[in-house]
């Protein structure tokens, strides 16, 4: 897992290509105004994008998985763990393939 990201796109300009692809992106409290962020931290609350049934949901979360200790993870493979079984990526199959 990064340490950090940023984000420059608009929630419509995310909307737009999961359109393309053919994938709903919902919004649990409406189309969120997000701002421009280069440097978004693990304790950040930032953007994260989650299945949702057929599509996808973008929730605002904090940008980090919590350890079994509640600690945020800074190296997630380190720890044996694989984002497969995470709930909070996002990776349709075809993007996979």
């Amino acid at each position: 897992m990064c340490n950090d990201y940023r984000n420059r796109k608009s929630a419509r300009r995310l909307v737009e290509a999961f359109s393309e692809i053919k994938i709903p992106l919902r919004f649990s409290n409406g189309i969120p105004n997000l701002e421009p962020r280069d440097d978004i931290k693990i304790t950040d609350r930032a953007p994260i994008i989650v299945p949702d049934g057929d599509g996808a949901r973008l929730e605002m979360m904090r940008w980090s998985w919590p350890s079994p200790k509640g600690a945020p993870v800074f190296n997630f493979r380190s720890e044996n763990r694989g984002f497969d079984r995470e709930k909070r990526l996002f990776f349709p199959s075809r993007w996979l393939a």
